[in-house]
């Protein structure tokens, strides 16, 4: 009789601290805020020294901010830009494509949740979908948030050749 009240006691405990670590998953899964979702997409062309022609890029890029709290309790911003789209030679019709996913944490600036931009660059690789060699640009990146909460996305392309 003992030995049953000791496991019924013991399966207490153990329920119980499984629901609390849901609880405590549940939690922390309400804690993630969305800052911003948007999805956005462009038409650029631009020079490239590497080839001497023109590339037409056509693209949609999805910026999602999530605020989110560290285990520590310090609030961040978890960001992630997915771009991908197709690049063709205006003058010799070479087809690229691209998918990139750029991911960054950072901590929360203080203040209201809109009104403020983020800019970087970075390197893209443009894949040729043919025999030619692939493209290597430096993409460009602004996002700008109004104090109303208005998404503005600018982006640009620049020749990189060096691989």
């Amino acid at each position: 009789m003992r030995n049953v009240a000791l496991r019924i006691r013991m399966m207490a405990v153990v329920t119980t601290a499984m629901v609390f670590s849901l609880l405590l998953s549940a939690v922390a899964a309400a804690q993630s805020i969305v800052v911003v979702n948007v999805r956005q997409p462009f038409n650029t062309v631009f020079f490239d020294e590497c080839t001497g022609e023109d590339i037409e890029v056509t693209a949609e890029d999805h910026v999602l901010i999530l605020q989110k709290v560290a285990k520590d309790g310090t609030p961040y911003w978890e960001e992630s830009i997915n771009t991908h789209g197709v690049a063709v030679g205006l003058t010799s019709g070479r087809e690229y494509v691209y998918n990139e996913t750029i991911r960054f944490n950072r901590p929360v600036e203080p203040g209201p949740e809109c009104g403020f931009a983020i800019d970087f660059s970075t390197r893209l690789r443009l894949v040729s979908k043919g025999t030619h060699p692939d493209l290597f640009v430096r993409y460009v990146f602004a996002l700008d948030i109004d104090p109303n909460c208005e998404v503005i996305v600018t982006e640009s392309f620049e020749s990189a050749c060096r691989p």
